[in-house]
């Protein structure tokens, strides 16, 4: 897996972020780097309420989490879409499979670029003020994305034409040439990592809350309260609220073969490597 992301930098300059993205594609890599706090995948320890949290660690916190769901998304782009891409670059399938996920990275690049960008701009010791982030990207229907994306990931025929797919010999061993193990890398791995964009989603409306609540300015909070109302205007798979996600998600948990560790609705930005594909 570290092999495909690797081939497929298109930049001349590596980054620390193309680094950390191809270390987390080897369980090998992962292991022997395991002491770097930075590089390691952290384990999830009980959440901290946002609502305890200060405007600016909210913030803080949001652009830690932003930059970290950036390169889950390379991982998905650059490991297992790539591949399909070089293979079949004509193939409905990529779209089948992958949806929009082109799209949610350009989004999140956009607004963690804009929110740094306010931070950056804020006067010393003063608070940043980011709801004009949230504002805008809202009046230019940005996160309208998210719409396709869940839709698609909800729906059972993603994962049965994957299934249908790895099935296939002929495919099997076109995927057995980018490394051994992909195949089960694509099974196993795969369909959990798609899966998290839709709980960062939902994430985005906590966010918004949280620092409307936190905000001690009254032009700040109203760019928030505008943005706010995205969670009632987004149609996420013809439902809407978080508990609805939540069942549809746990219900697509249940379909996926080897899933181990905590509930998908709590873990989606956590990569858990099924046995089968930890020796990659």
């Amino acid at each position: 897996l570290t092999g495909n992301y690797v081939r497929n930098i298109k930049h001349k300059e590596i980054t620390s972020q193309d680094i950390k993205v191809a270390i987390c594609a080897d369980q090998v890599l992962m292991d022997m780097f395991s002491q770097e706090e930075e590089v390691s995948m952290p384990e999830l320890e009980e959440p901290i309420r946002l609502e305890s949290l200060t405007y600016e660690e909210i913030v803080k916190d949001f652009i830690f989490e932003e930059t970290q769901y950036m390169r889950d998304l390379n991982m998905i782009i650059k490991v297992f879409r790539a591949p399909f891409v070089k293979h079949f670059p004509t193939s409905k399938d990529l779209d089948v499979i992958f949806s929009n996920i082109l799209d949610i990275y350009e989004f999140t690049a956009n607004l963690l670029s804009s929110v740094e960008e306010q931070v950056e701009l804020a006067a010393e010791n003063a608070k940043p003020e980011v709801g004009i982030c949230f504002q805008d990207m809202a009046e230019a229907e940005e996160f309208s994305v998210y719409e396709k994306y869940v839709d698609d990931m909800l729906a059972p025929h993603g994962k049965e034409r994957l299934n249908i797919l790895l099935k296939r010999d002929d495919l099997s061993k076109t995927l057995e040439v980018e490394g051994h193990g992909f195949k089960d890398a694509m099974k196993f791995v795969l369909p959990k990592l798609l899966l998290g964009p839709i709980y960062h989603c939902l994430h985005y409306f906590e966010v918004i809350k949280a620092l409307m609540t936190a905000s001690s300015s009254e032009e700040d909070e109203d760019c928030f309260k505008q943005a706010d109302g995205l969670e009632t205007s987004l149609r996420l798979h013809g439902r809407t609220g978080r508990q609805a996600i939540v069942q549809k998600m746990t219900e697509l948990q249940k379909s996926i073969d080897g899933w181990e560790g905590k509930d998908i609705w709590q873990s989606c930005s956590e990569f858990i490597l099924d046995r089968k594909t930890v020796d990659l």
